[in-house]
Formats: structure tokens, C-alpha cells, sequence
């Protein structure tokens, strides 16, 4: 078939490369921190690419040079924790692009800013030294832990653009760069659409009254899954577009339920009539390392650092009941409030005997359960 390079062992990524090894393709992963090269069979398709880390039997070495001069393909996939990353990302890959072949097809699979694409593919020409009918470019943002593209831009020559969309299994047209970067916003957008209202109402409205007035169930988790795409939309538009605005009232507004979510913590400690010092939370927010999208872990030590400043005993816990079990097992003589930030988190937290601890589900309505 053809040879097929992807940048970055991220989720999203990992699962591209499976999509092509199991079409025939020969896949390349390149680990970003280190730039190593590793071969990827079909026969030993692994469940995430958190395993594929600790799987010996995958590294087949070859130098980076090597690697990217016989793919036809090369994804761009690496994990970013925040925009800034993002907005460095020419300067991080751009030696990649020295090693393409003519007749190769390069792949942004991260979320850029309006025009971002313009400036990496100024780089790739100027890199590579190929012609606009020498290369195929594509833009094609991805869903977050999914292969699915939220949609898909082109420039370059288009023999390279049929062929990969068919071994992806896609038969969506591609759009212009610009075009592209816009209906991704719109995408998020739409993510985003019972979002703002919800917590806005929820946090304004008697505990009470929520319930009745809102009946999603939208966790912190869901929040701030784009909240890296909300930021770049911040940098892409200028004083007075409405899209800037939308972005930024939809911040404020996730801001302001973290806010919201920690008075319900403090509300919850003393109608219970607990002294903080004999209160402990346990944050139960797991989140997968791997994803593109990294900002969670950002958010995740902010909410707990804010817990903190009230609390004090504030413990993050991911990766399952277990560990969770045996955390609450060695703090008897406290006090316990586990906040559960995503919907599995909870469906964990309602597993365990919990003997007196309080359960605050962290969705738009902050029940105490």
C-alpha cells in the first residue's frame, strides 16, 4: 500500500495509526519528547497508546530522517497542553518537514487559530523546498479521543487527497484552509450550545430549583473539553467580532462555575457542620494523558488548588475505584466530600461504600447526592 508516519503518541493519534495499519499501510509513531521511531504491525494492535507506551515489542527503531523520507503520509498529532503550545507548533516540527519526499501528504490534526494553517504550510514549502503541486496539505482538527475530524481543509495537489480520505473511511469533501479553520469554530460552537445556558442558569437558580429547570447532565469534564479551541478562537479574532465575544462570555462562564462548584463545597461542609479541618475532598477526575487536548490537567490542579485554600486535605484521584477505596480506607477520622467531575467518575464514586461521605456530582446542577 504506502507508508505512513504520525508525530505525537497522543490518543487521537494512536488511533489514526491503527486506522492505517489495519488498512495495509506500513505506520511509523514518533514520540515527540524523545523522537523516536517506532514501527506499528496490525498484529499487535494494542487498546490505547497508553499501553503502546509500555510495549516492548512494538519498538522497531529506525532515526527520524529515515522515518519521514519514505512515508507518503506524515500526521501532525502530538499532545498540548494549552494554545501556547499550539501556536508554537510551527517551531516544533518544522524539522520534520526537511525530510519530505515529493508526492507526500502532511496532516494537521490539532486545533489552530484562523490562519494558522497559512503559516505551516509557508513552512513546509520552505522546509521541504517542494511546490504547491509537489505536496498535499491537509488541516483536519479531530474530535477529542476520536480519529473523527470535525472538518477537513485542503491545499496543494489533490492526488494525495482521495486516496488518504478513502483508507480513512471518510467521504467528506475538503474545504479551503480558511474555510476549514472557520467551520471548526463553528463545530465547537455547537459543542458548546447547551454549555453556557445550563450553567448560567443552574448557578443563579436554588439548589432546589435546578433540577426542575435544567435536566442536563453535563460535567466539568464535558466543560472544558475545548476549552483549548475557545482560547485560540480568543487569539484568532479581533475588538468587536462576535465570535471573540461568544468565546469569551463562554470562558468567563466555565470560570465561573469552577467558582461556583467550590462554594458548593464550602455549603455542603457546613450545613454538614464539619470543621474544615477535619474535612478531606477527594477530587475524582480521571483523565486520559494522552489526548490531544491536555488542558484538563491544567484545570484540574486549579480547582484543587482552590479547594485548597479552604480545605487544606484536597487529593486528586483518577484510575478507578480501587485506588479511591483504598484512599478513603486510610482517613477514618475524617470527614469526606468526593466530587465527581465526569460522568464515569461518578458512576465509579456510586460503587463504593462510602459510609458517611457526601457526593457532590460536578454537572451544570452541582447535586449533592
Amino acid at each position: 500500500m504506502g507508508s505512513v508516519s504520525v508525530y505525537g503518541i497522543s490518543t487521537e493519534g494512536y488511533l489514526l495509526a491503527s486506522r492505517m495499519a489495519k488498512g495495509g499501510y506500513q505506520v511509523s509513531l514518533i514520540d515527540e519528547r524523545w523522537g523516536i521511531c517506532m514501527s506499528l504491525k496490525p498484529e499487535l494492535m494494542l487498546k490505547s497508546a497508553a499501553e503502546l507506551i509500555t510495549e516492548d515489542s512494538l519498538l522497531g527503531l529506525k532515526s527520524l530522517e529515515e522515518t519521514v523520507s519514505e512515508s507518503d503520509v506524515l500526521f501532525i498529532a502530538p499532545k498540548v497542553k494549552g494554545d501556547d503550545e499550539i501556536e508554537g507548533i510551527g517551531a516544533k516540527v518544522k524539522h520534520l518537514f526537511k525530510y519530505l519526499k515529493k508526492g507526500s501528504t502532511v496532516v494537521i490534526n490539532l486545533p489552530l487559530s484562523y490562519n494558522g494553517n497559512a503559516m505551516l504550510v509557508r513552512l513546509v514549502e520552505k522546509m521541504s523546498g517542494l511546490s504547491k503541486d509537489e505536496f498535499t496539505y491537509l488541516y483536519m482538527p479531530l474530535a477529542a479521543g476520536r480519529a473523527e475530524p470535525t472538518s477537513i481543509g485542503f491545499y496543494g495537489n489533490e492526488r494525495g487527497l482521495r486516496p488518504l480520505l478513502k483508507a480513512l473511511g471518510l467521504r467528506e469533501r475538503a474545504r479551503g484552509l480558511n474555510t476549514s479553520e472557520l467551520e471548526h469554530f463553528s463545530w465547537v460552537m455547537s459543542a458548546y450550545k447547551d454549555v453556557l445556558p445550563s450553567v448560567e442558569l443552574c448557578r443563579r437558580v436554588d439548589r432546589g430549583e435546578r433540577k426542575r429547570v435544567s435536566r442536563d447532565e453535563i460535567y466539568l469534564d464535558d466543560m472544558f473539553r475545548y476549552a483549548i479551541d475557545l482560547r485560540l478562537m480568543l487569539r484568532s479574532f479581533r475588538t468587536g467580532d462576535p465570535m471573540l465575544y461568544w468565546a469569551n462570555s463562554v470562558l468567563k462562564s466555565l470560570d465561573g462555575y469552577v467558582k461556583f462548584l467550590v462554594e458548593e463545597v464550602k455549603r455542603a461542609v457546613k450545613e454538614s457542620e464539619w470543621k474544615a479541618s477535619k474535612t478531606k475532598v477527594f477530587l475524582a477526575w480521571s483523565l486520559d494523558g494522552y489526548e490531544i487536548r491536555g488542558f484538563g490537567s491544567t484545570v484540574r490542579e486549579q480547582l484543587a488548588e482552590r479547594l485548597r485554600d479552604y480545605l487544606g486535605e484536597v487529593l486528586v484521584m483518577e484510575g478507578g475505584a480501587i485506588p479511591l477505596r483504598d484512599s478513603l480506607a486510610l482517613h477514618p477520622d475524617k470527614h469526606v466530600i468526593i466530587v465527581a467531575c465526569s460522568k464515569a467518575d461518578f458512576e465509579t464514586v456510586a460503587k463504593l461504600k462510602r459510609g458517611g461521605a457526601k457526593v457532590l456530582k460536578a454537572n451544570t446542577r452541582a447535586e449533592l447526592v
